[in-house]
């Protein structure tokens, strides 16, 4: 098969939506920028559906970068061959049932986008334009926001990952649990530098568990799930200024673990770098909550629109570190709470050719770490314990039951 990297223009790929790339039969060389497929020709078909024209087709679609569509549109053009081959063979039009069914769900999957917009556009009618948690201590962004306390700086040509995690500051015992289990792989690990983020009220232990750890930066904010994107802000303009060689940024909420093993599987055995690239949970079409009960409530003086743009969820998210100036310079002084759709979705989209790769497989935060096989493709992300004991027996529990396949699992976790 021809090689993609052949290709000039597969920089341009944008982020929200995909596109095919395919030859002059028609054939599916490669999709939506990031994934490589086998080589599926239906030169008849395909032309008919897609409209190239002559010489090699570079067609954006109108629709999210999606494996389960490249899937359904190849499976659509096997079955309508295998069908009309049999009919021409045999002539009986009775095969044609299971083509008319397959077609049917093709639609409506190609019209789901439609009903969530006229769900969204509906449903967000009859709430009230404001929120009551809304009240909840936000603050709009100053450039005036200081740190009271800050981590080690990063150690230049040396760190090459920073991992930090926003937590309320009076969960010490969750901090200790991190550092106890999955964080302590990352650690030992000199190419990782990770820090917890803090906000007000300053705790009479912080000083001392900052000094004991170095890895505490603490802001002079009030600690409130409606400051979280102060957080973020705060750890973005941080590494950007002392981790200056640094190639990737992490954030990952406390309620989850993340796999170091899996995590590097992931990035080394990638076949292009990724360069100005959101990776994570990725979600379309999302729709903007203006329940007033609701911590996401978004009221519409802050954002306008029933629908969010493509954005990835929260609880874990890469970004390649030349997002960070970018994505500061453009930092609004109103305030927005949802960190996530905040740095992912409507900052990153002012970014230029930024890319946005959504592994949904990989980034889970419903299903528990240890229901996991121990494998080093399994998930980078999964789902911790909301009780701290619990979790860390848990953790120790899977580490045991992993020492004993070395060969699906690297258990440098200890």
């Amino acid at each position: 098969m021809q090689s993609i990297a052949n290709f000039s223009y597969l920089t341009r790929l944008p982020s929200q939506c995909g596109y095919l790339v395919l030859n002059d039969d028609g054939a599916i060389l490669a999709s939506f920028g990031d994934l490589l497929y086998d080589e599926v020709t239906a030169n008849t078909i395909y032309k008919m559906m897609i409209t190239p024209q002559s010489g090699t087709l570079f067609r954006k679609l109108p629709w999210k970068m999606s494996r389960i569509y490249v899937l359904s549109c190849k499976i659509f053009i096997h079955i309508l061959l295998d069908v009309m081959n049999s009919v021409r063979q045999t002539g009986e039009r009775r095969n044609f049932r299971l083509f008319y069914c397959w077609l049917i769900l093709f639609i409506l999957y190609l019209l789901s986008d439609i009903v969530t917009v006229f769900y969204c556009n509906v449903s967000q009618s009859i709430f009230s334009d404001s929120c009551l948690l809304e009240k909840e201590s936000p603050m709009n962004f100053t450039n005036n926001m200081k740190n009271i306390i800050l981590p080690e700086p990063c150690q230049v040509d040396v760190h090459e990952f920073v991992l930090f995690v926003p937590v309320r500051v009076w969960d010490v015992d969750v901090r200790d649990a991190i550092r106890r289990t999955w964080m302590q792989n990352l650690n030992k690990d000199i190419r990782f530098k990770m820090f917890f983020v803090l906000a007000l009220p300053v705790i009479d232990s912080i000083h001392e568990e900052a000094k004991l750890h170095n890895d505490v930066l603490l802001i002079d904010v009030v600690d409130s799930y409606f400051n979280i994107s102060h957080k973020v802000h705060q750890a973005l303009q941080w590494i950007d200024q002392n981790c200056p060689k640094v190639k990737y940024v992490i954030r990952v909420d406390p309620d989850v673990v993340l796999f170091k093993d899996r995590l590097m599987v992931y990035l080394e055995e990638r076949w292009n770098p990724l360069i100005r690239t959101v990776v994570g949970y990725c979600r379309r079409l999302n729709c903007v909550v203006r329940m007033s009960t609701s911590k996401w409530c978004m009221p519409r003086h802050y954002f306008a629109p029933n629908i969010y743009p493509p954005f990835c969820a929260g609880y874990t998210y890469i970004l390649t570190a030349d997002l960070l100036k970018p994505i500061l310079s453009h930092w609004p002084s109103s305030y927005f709470h949802l960190d996530d759709v905040l740095v992912t979705g409507l900052l990153a989209s002012k970014v230029t050719n930024m890319r946005m790769i959504s592994e949904e497989f990989l980034f889970d935060s419903e299903k528990p770490f240890d229901d996991f096989p121990c494998h080093r493709r399994g998930p980078i992300v999964a789902a911790s314990y909301p009780n701290v004991e619990q979790f860390i027996f848990r953790w120790f529990a899977y580490q045991n039951r992993c020492a004993h396949k070395p060969n699906t699992f690297s258990l440098s976790i200890f």
